[in-house]
């Protein structure tokens, strides 16, 4: 532990020693900036982030979709990546449901950034078996059918975008109530 602690004095007391100022001047009516002093004004630079990068990011934050089985593998490396949860959308290219929902709130800018910490997959289970059978899977029955998985190796749990009222007819979820549940699911 001595050892670590010298070098990384070493280290500090060598960067301070390349470390220069860099002077704002005016030199022929041009507004310069160098290393030689002049009788301009020392500017203040913020420091470098010198950190070595391990390669995994903290945070995930993308609009991607993914799309079909084949996006849902791709997402889940990403989950596994970022730790991340996952927004899965289950549509069919006749349901008016979906339709509905994609222009009362996933369409919605505010609602759109409410979805960027989650990787997004929309799947159709009619355009394959593979969709199909995941679907099915996960007990689904009718469109749109909305799941959300905490991260990569959780399952996936239903969730509601809208709901049936008194008289038989829809109403989807406002934006508000669409972002306090998927806060419910960040980590």
């Amino acid at each position: 532990m001595k050892y670590f602690i010298f070098i990384f004095s070493l280290l500090l007391l060598f960067e301070k020693s390349l470390a220069a100022d860099i002077y704002k001047c005016n030199i022929n009516g041009r507004l310069t900036y160098t290393d030689v002093p002049c009788n301009g004004e020392v500017v203040s630079l913020p420091p470098i982030n010198s950190t070595a990068s391990n390669g995994a990011n903290t945070k995930y934050n993308s609009s991607k979709w993914f799309f079909n089985s084949q996006g849902y593998r791709e997402a889940l490396k990403v989950s596994e990546r970022y730790n991340a949860p996952l927004f899965i959308f289950f549509e069919a290219d006749w349901c008016s449901y979906c339709r509905k929902l994609e222009t009362e709130l996933l369409h919605k800018a505010e609602a759109k950034y409410a979805l960027r910490p989650f990787i997004t997959v929309q799947i159709s289970p009619e355009d394959g078996a593979s969709e199909n059978s995941f679907f099915k899977s996960l007990g689904g029955a009718g469109y749109p059918t909305i799941f959300i998985q905490k991260n990569a190796s959780s399952k996936p749990q239903r969730t509601r975008l809208n709901t049936r009222l008194s008289n038989g007819k829809w109403r989807t979820k406002s934006v508000s109530e669409f972002k306090k549940l998927l806060l419910s699911f960040l980590p």
